[in-house]
């Protein structure tokens, strides 16, 4: 049975009382943004009349079971941050009244002794009136006692409010210290809603309007299996052996403040077995739940926690290959890695399942780096064609679920790859165009014929015509574009190739984006012609340290400059004595030549 009841700080905290945050719960996060609307909240019932309150949320906690005489615990389910950051607050304003003791008299030890400690508990684990998850624990600590904590989100969170409290109040006075913790104890409203060890807390923790930040799918999932776990003790060890270690690793592959690797993890690993390429993202909670099943047993839920760290190791060795591996496993993380420029991620639920049987010994690391380079080819050729990626989440899933990994990884790879024909996902395909799908082989052939749209794997003379008049050089495509004449470059250039990471190395137009008179008449009178159907293609781009020298300036002095460049790719050039259409279209040829034999299919 639960009780809902409206709050107040004072009332929550009276007594012996502590609120413990589950292990498992997320790390304190609030930041500037949450702490300012807190501040501002305050202050303006701190500047408002005395009957003036302000609802700041709500808070669920569930009994914990204790010994007699000692502190009534409650597992805080939701609400952590928000009691998190008034306690950082009401320390930050004990600290300013210590300082300000003549002033101040005896707040700091009233502040101590009703919100922050209780005073005669009996164990130390018992002395905090919150009790903050484990690894919050070391800074949070270091406050209550006094200390400034360190580089930390609770020690950014504590110089924050100290800055706040050295500023006026909202109507430009100094602020009112008592004032401000009764403010904070008694005007700050809150629901208050306690679950007897009965209840199931997941049922109150998924249907919340939280007012802080927003939980993602993995804080969901984290949260309903470890509230699933009835033992305490193979709770802490399954957190510590399989959660924790796999939270970090994952949120470490985080570069931007976007990425969030954590939830594109549970999403990956869903589709591993090809049943949900399709699935939206926001529905993984939903599924994950559907996964685990029954949730009476807890071994079976540590189980899943198990499975769910050791494909997360997938995962990692797939995002972020290593390439520092020897022998086999090396050329594994290269061609992954060559696969992760081409911003193949749509591959990765069928890589981490590749991953799962290298590891486990059904399928030698040399036959993944075989797949991984068929799959590069696959994207390289149809990125020729200027096929986008329509359908290949499908195509993927679908490899997922019909490749023999065990015993014919190789050729069943391959099969697939050669055999995929859908341009569209057959029954979205036929639902929008209102086709007969008996029929509808027949129309998708029809309409390939009709537009000239290829999909597949393109053979050799498709592939070569389609790299030759690419527009190669497009926002959109520049990036790939440089991948491609890296490629071509290391071929050529064999052992004496130079370091092509060095941000110093540039994409030429050896005929210039602008056309200049002598260029004109270097090209002929069809030069607009000739300037628009080959100025982007393979055959016009080189690499170059030199690009803004180069500029417009006249092929006869430009190849000069790029005969004694040390890229490969411009060897050839010294030897012409002119550049127009032809001379363009067959260097774009014997490139797009080459690259067959790099791509091969």
């Amino acid at each position: 049975m639960e009780e809902v009841r409206q709050a107040k700080l004072r009332s929550m905290l009276g007594g012996n009382v502590q609120y413990r945050i589950p292990l498992f719960q997320r790390t304190y996060s609030w930041g500037e943004t949450q702490w300012a609307q807190l501040w501002d909240d305050i202050l303006e019932i701190h500047g408002a009349d005395e009957s003036r309150t302000h609802f700041v949320g709500s808070v669920v906690t569930q009994r914990m079971p204790g010994a007699a005489g000692g502190a009534v615990k409650y597992s805080v389910i939701d609400g952590q941050q928000r009691m998190t950051t008034l306690t950082i607050l009401l320390c930050a304003i004990r600290d300013r009244a210590r300082r300000e003791s003549d002033r101040w008299g005896n707040l700091p030890d009233m502040i101590q002794k009703s919100y922050l400690i209780n005073e005669f508990a009996d164990v130390p684990d018992e002395r905090n009136k919150l009790a903050p998850t484990l690894r919050d624990a070391a800074p949070f600590q270091d406050m209550i006692d006094g200390e400034i904590p360190g580089e930390t989100r609770i020690g950014a969170a504590r110089r924050y409010f100290s800055r706040a409290l050295n500023r006026p109040d909202a109507n430009g006075a100094p602020i009112d210290l008592r004032k401000l913790v009764n403010c904070i104890a008694s005007r700050l409203d809150m629901v208050s809603i306690t679950l007897d060890g009965n209840d199931n807390p997941n049922r109150i923790f998924e249907s919340l309007n939280n007012t802080g930040l927003s939980l993602s799918a993995f804080d969901l999932i984290r949260n309903y299996l470890f509230m699933n776990i009835r033992d305490r003790r193979k709770q802490d060890e399954a957190y510590e052996k399989y959660w924790y270690p796999m939270q970090e690793e994952l949120e470490g592959l985080n570069q931007k403040p976007r990425d969030d690797h954590q939830t594109t993890f549970f999403w990956r690993y869903l589709m591993v077995d090809g049943k949900l390429h399709e699935r939206k993202r926001d529905a993984i909670f939903d599924e994950i739940k559907r996964e685990i099943g029954n949730t009476s047993n807890d071994d079976s839920i540590i189980e899943s926690l198990r499975r769910f760290h050791e494909f997360s190791n997938y995962y990692l060795q797939v995002v972020n290959p290593n390439p520092d591996r020897r022998g086999e496993h090396k050329e594994v993380s290269i061609q992954i890695n060559r696969l992760n420029q081409w911003g193949l991620d749509i591959a990765y639920s069928f890589l981490m399942k590749a991953v799962s049987y290298v590891e486990s010994g059904d399928i030698p690391p040399s036959e993944l780096a075989e797949v991984a380079r068929m799959l590069e080819s696959f994207v390289v050729r149809r990125y020729a064609l200027d096929s986008n990626q329509t359908g290949l989440r499908g195509l993927f899933a679908g490899m997922s679920a019909t490749v023999d990994f065990k015993n014919n990884f190789v050729k069943s790879s391959r099969e697939c790859l050669m055999d995929w024909r859908l341009a569209l996902p057959s029954e979205q395909g036929i639902l929008d165009l209102d086709i007969d799908p008996e029929t509808y082989s027949d129309h998708i052939d029809n309409l390939a014929r009709a537009s000239n749209w290829r999909w597949g794997w393109p053979d050799d003379d498709s592939f070569i015509q389609g790299l030759v008049n690419l527009r190669l050089y497009v926002h959109n495509r520049r990036r790939r574009t440089k991948l491609v004449l890296d490629t071509l470059e290391q071929e050529l250039a064999g052992e004496e190739v130079v370091n092509l990471s060095c941000a110093d190395i540039t994409i030429e137009h050896i005929m210039p984006q602008t056309l200049t008179k002598e260029w004109r008449d270097t090209i002929g009178p069809n030069a607009d012609v000739v300037h628009k159907q080959w100025i982007d293609t393979l055959g016009n781009l080189t690499l170059t340290k030199n690009n803004p020298e180069l500029g417009n300036m006249s092929f006869i002095k430009k190849k000069a400059i790029l005969a004694d460049d040390e890229f490969s790719l411009n060897s050839a050039i010294k030897d012409l004595d002119e550049w127009n259409a032809e001379t363009i279209e067959q260097r774009g040829r014997e490139l797009a030549e080459l690259a067959a034999k790099l791509w091969p299919r």
